[in-house]
């Protein structure tokens, strides 16, 4: 656990303290406050962040460019101090010439007021800097113009450098000391965190969405929602049309259906929301519905509409995977979308009615979009419901007009010819595409 999940943990629980609503999520700190302080000193490089750190770090960013304006300073100050100085020879002019002297600071007159202006702006920078005097000794050369040993600095800024990180190390160790064996603490009281922000993000959740809490259908074992709503569908639009299914229970007591119904009528929105409701139901999440009654389920598989170009294995391997799914004895939820696809339509409908029957044999949850009711019917027994989404026509914008709530034991009729209809009313439709549409609905005897 890093520093900023432990200041993170105390600042929540300081939040926490002032309601008495989240007590159950409160556990007594036994870390004191000035340990806290001291935790709270680091900054995100784990750098110890006190204030005389902070400074001494600042210092060394500034001390090379104090320095060369300290050495400004010294010599203009000598400048000053000799032209006030009374010397037999006038020592302004004396510095200005070119005198056989090697350097002015040879001589004892000069070589003092030198020494003493640096040693002022030593001690200056010394103040001002924190930095000991005995280190600065070195900066400044004694001579006029004096100048900036850039070795001496570059040391100097080491040396400090060196002595901030034994600082920090002995902080550190110290703190580590104290914080040891109070790492119980700490994960628990993370946990305690965890839980509440699930059980917020729940709240939340079950608020934006209108939620309600699921029940477990017990003995009914019954798989039942009312006015449910797809929470996806919802995120993208406002006008998303509740809907009420049954598998088993007291309202319908068959457990396997199959779903026919219009083309876009929400056949797999349906499909999509009972899985959606189920897994959250089982989650102990809220679901998106007025009420909810659900049983506990070992599996689920949801089996998607094939499309794009089928392949020579294709039904092959969709059947390996049913085989399986089939074979398990565990409690299951099976939604299949479409399987039609896979093969030619006389077939598929026999080998659906078989998936039918053994999952009804099994005693499992399932529902079969298709469009292939009637043939299917032909084969199979009453065991399995047969639901229906239907349309009734188009609207002003030619959009379908469908009940999206299904009617159970009723056959939904896919009206291929409404979206026929659509296509040849469509404004953007040119001559020859309206007459291939004609013709199309004349043999749907809808012409």
């Amino acid at each position: 656990m890093n520093r900023n999940s432990v200041k993170k943990i105390f600042e929540i629980y300081e939040l926490l303290s002032k309601f008495n609503e989240f007590d159950d999520f409160k556990i007594e700190s036994v870390i004191p406050r000035e340990i806290l302080d001291e935790l709270f000193m680091f900054n995100d490089k784990v750098e110890v962040d006190g204030i005389g750190i902070r400074q001494k770090r600042e210092n060394i960013k500034n001390l090379k460019g104090i320095v060369y304006e300290e050495a400004d300073g010294i010599n203009s100050e000598i400048l000053k101090r000799v032209d006030e100085q009374a010397i037999k020879i006038d020592g302004k002019e004396l510095l200005e010439m070119n005198v056989a002297l090697k350097d002015i600071s040879e001589l004892a007159v000069f070589r003092k007021i030198i020494g003493e202006v640096i040693k002022e702006h030593v001690k200056r920078i010394s103040e001002n800097l924190g930095v000991n005097t005995s280190q600065l000794s070195g900066v400044f050369e004694d001579c006029y113009p004096s100048r900036v040993n850039e070795d001496e600095v570059k040391f100097l800024i080491d040396k400090i450098n060196e002595g901030i990180l034994e600082e920090e190390y002995g902080f550190k160790v110290k703190l580590a000391r104290k914080l040891a064996g109070k790492d119980n603490f700490l994960r628990d009281a993370s946990d305690k965190i965890n839980e509440l922000d699930m059980v917020l993000a729940k709240i939340k959740f079950c608020r934006e969405n209108n939620c309600t809490i699921p029940e477990m259908s017990g003995t009914d074992d019954a798989i039942y929602f009312k006015d449910a709503e797809n929470l996806f569908i919802k995120s993208d639009s406002d006008r998303v049309v509740p809907v009420t299914y049954s598998l088993g229970g007291e309202l319908e007591k068959r457990k396997v259906s199959i779903l026919t119904g219009a083309n876009s009528g929400g056949k797999t929105t349906l499909l999509k929301t009972i899985l959606q409701t189920q897994i959250l139901a089982q989650s102990g999440m809220p679901v998106n519905a007025r009420h909810c009654e659900f049983p506990v389920i070992n599996e689920i598989y949801f089996l998607s509409k094939r499309t794009g170009t089928l392949n020579a294995g294709a039904f092959e391997h969709t059947l390996k995977g049913i085989s399986k799914i089939l074979i398990s004895d565990k409690k299951k939820l099976v939604l299949i979308d479409e399987l039609e696809a896979i093969t030619e339509p006389g077939a598929a409908a026999r080998l659906i009615c078989a998936i039918l029957e053994m999952l009804v044999e099994k005693g499992d949850f399932a529902v079969v979009v298709t469009h292939l009711s009637e043939e299917i019917l032909e084969h199979i027994g009453e065991d399995v419901r047969v639901d229906g989404i239907t349309a009734t026509g188009l609207d002003e914008q030619l959009n379908l007009v469908v009940d999206r709530q299904p009617e159970f034991n009723t056959i939904g009729k896919s009206t291929p010819e409404l979206i026929v209809e659509k296509l040849y009313r469509k404004s953007g439709a040119s001559d020859m595409q309206k007459e291939i549409y004609k013709r199309i609905l004349n043999k749907m005897g809808k012409g």
